[in-house]
């Protein structure tokens, strides 16, 4: 039997940042302090992709890479990893010394580092966090251009069917979403490898 518990739906881009859409620092603690007040036991988020097209969470670069738009640069600084003065220049564009790809590398560790600490300080709070993840990738994501046997494309690797939902109460016409749909059975014959890879597909 469960116990009657609530909690609040807010995706961390709608905290409030000084550097951009969302932060999982300060602000995000002081989000979880409040649920706790509030006595709230779930904190419900949307997916924390990077976004791509139209900066939606359901359509990402990368099925398995975190938004690194949601690294708190004052964490940065704290972590010896920037100056106050570089955070307050602003000029993230910039390309870094090391190569593009370890900068990447880079940002990934950095978003999970953050990211468990912000998931440990809820827990310890006694708020769990509800995740949402998309069971779509976007058409123009690292998944379906490293792998493009495993989604129904056209000889130019754009869709060839796109995924959406029927008519409901929601949309009289229905939505249609553009993600490509998976090649089913190119997944089948990567299971029936005593290895499975998206590679054997290849």
């Amino acid at each position: 039997m469960f116990k009657r518990s609530s909690g609040v739906l807010a995706h961390v881009t709608s905290l409030p940042s000084p550097h951009g859409v969302g932060t999982m620092g300060k602000t995000a603690r002081d989000f979880v302090d409040f649920l706790a007040a509030a006595h709230q036991t779930y904190w419900q988020v949307l997916p924390l992709g990077h976004t791509g097209f139209g900066d939606s969470p359901y359509q990402c670069f990368s099925a398995a890479a975190g938004n690194p738009y949601l690294i708190d640069m004052d964490l940065l600084v704290e972590d010896g990893l920037l100056t106050a003065d570089e955070v307050r220049q602003g000029d993230f564009d910039a390309s870094p010394d090391t190569a593009e790809v370890d900068f990447r590398i880079f940002l990934q560790y950095i978003f999970f580092k953050q990211w468990t600490a912000l998931r440990e300080y809820a827990n310890e709070k006694g708020i769990q966090i509800i995740g949402d993840i998309p069971i779509y990738v976007s058409a123009d994501s690292s998944d379906v251009w490293t792998h493009p046997k495993l989604f129904k494309l056209k000889p130019d690797r754009s869709p060839k069917l796109v995924a959406g939902v029927p008519p409901d109460y929601y949309s009289a016409t229905g939505q249609l979403w553009g993600n490509p749909v998976y090649n089913w059975a190119a997944y089948k014959a990567c299971l029936l490898y005593t290895s499975p890879s998206p590679r054997d597909v290849e």
